[in-house]
């Protein structure tokens, strides 16, 4: 007598695969459990390794999307205008700061006092408006798995303007925070002069010598606040999301941010090691740049009397903060499609393996 796997035929007649996410009912008999991941424990409560290492792939695949796909480089090409126009208006309030002394409110700390900037406020508030909304825009276009096509471009722009009310009080939520960590933290001696070592090892020498002031000054106070912006991005990671693919409001959006956070936590740890690596390595540049005289024995004084002005020297500060400009613009790209890869992992415990169609949630069972 021959022993068949009776199951085996039945999955291989019907062509399920039980890595697949769809119940499958007979009317016989239930041969195997569903392969459903717990909702409350994305992947079924796999290891924290395995996890982190799925949230790496989230951010690699990303980086393969927008390869693959160079029409969402507009969405990246709209945000670079959006840091321009920061950048710019920093540079005219450095330039008239005497017809803006009314915007800085002095606050009692301690035995002494902070300085509360509504300018930053002001310029935090309207960069992110336009930020969020472009992110919004991102996130609506790739959840549709149209990677790409200009369709997709316009209607994630067209469907974004009913969420502007949310989005628009999230910006104003967030300048907030930006400003008042930019007033009591950055203010702090302490802080104040570790920042101040950073800035000169890495921004100041030799770019202040290269840039305008202002242009520098510009640059130096936008990277400083958007440094603030990320980290508290990566805290609130899914606030957009549930505001433009649930309709949550923007309390609801808040709330179910932080509920989402804490069970993909591993997995975002995972993105951000890798696209945090990326933005290390091309920041680290910098301080080969700065480091220029000691590389070449002379100390920075020798160094600014032989060199000012050169044209070399000029070419590669200015080449550098554009290259690093346009990398972080296409970066704000990758970083919406991981966002949205994410929100979708945990909200239903499972994602892609192949990132060529966000929306194909299957597995490869050939």
């Amino acid at each position: 007598m021959t022993i068949t796997n009776a199951s085996d035929n039945v999955q291989h007649r019907l062509g399920w695969c039980p890595n697949t996410p769809v119940i499958s009912s007979a009317s016989a008999v239930l041969l195997t459990e569903p392969a459903f991941a717990n909702p409350l424990e994305p992947d079924g409560g796999a290891g924290g390794s395995a996890r982190v290492a799925r949230g790496i792939r989230f951010a690699t695949g990303s980086i393969r999307i927008l390869i693959n796909n160079k029409r969402l480089l507009w969405f990246s090409f709209l945000t670079g205008f959006v840091i321009l126009f920061m950048i710019a208006a920093e540079m005219y309030f450095i330039t008239h700061l005497d017809l803006f002394t009314q915007l800085f409110v002095a606050i009692p700390f301690g035995e002494s006092f902070r300085v509360f900037d509504f300018r930053l406020f002001l310029l935090q508030a309207t960069g992110l408006f336009g930020i969020n909304i472009l992110l919004a825009a991102l996130i609506l276009s790739v959840s549709t798995g149209n990677f790409g096509k200009t369709l997709a471009f316009r209607e994630g722009l067209t469907k974004v303007w009913s969420h502007t009310g949310s989005l628009a009080g999230w910006s104003v939520i967030m300048a907030f925070l930006v400003t008042v960590i930019y007033t009591f933290v950055s203010q702090d001696p302490f802080i104040g002069s570790v920042v101040f070592r950073i800035s000169m090892a890495a921004f100041y020498l030799p770019f202040a010598y290269y840039i305008p002031d202002a242009i520098s000054s510009a640059l130096f106070f936008v990277c400083y606040a958007m440094f603030v912006d990320i980290i508290l991005f990566v805290l609130t990671l899914f606030v957009v999301p549930f505001i433009v693919l649930e309709n949550k409001s923007l309390p609801g959006a808040i709330a179910g941010s932080f509920l989402l956070l804490k069970k993909t936590w591993r997995e975002i740890l995972g993105s951000v090691l890798v696209l945090g690596m990326i933005a290390l390595g091309i920041s680290s540049i910098a301080f080969v740049i700065c480091s220029t005289p000691l590389l070449l024995n002379h100390d920075y004084d020798f160094f600014l009397q032989i060199s000012r002005g050169r044209l070399l020297m000029t070419i590669v500060c200015f080449a550098y903060v554009i290259g690093w400009w346009i990398l972080m613009t296409i970066g704000s790209t990758v970083v919406g499609i991981t966002t949205s890869t994410l929100y979708h992992y945990g909200r239903t415990g499972w994602a892609p393996d192949r990132f060529e169609i966000l929306g194909d949630t299957s597995t490869n069972c050939a």
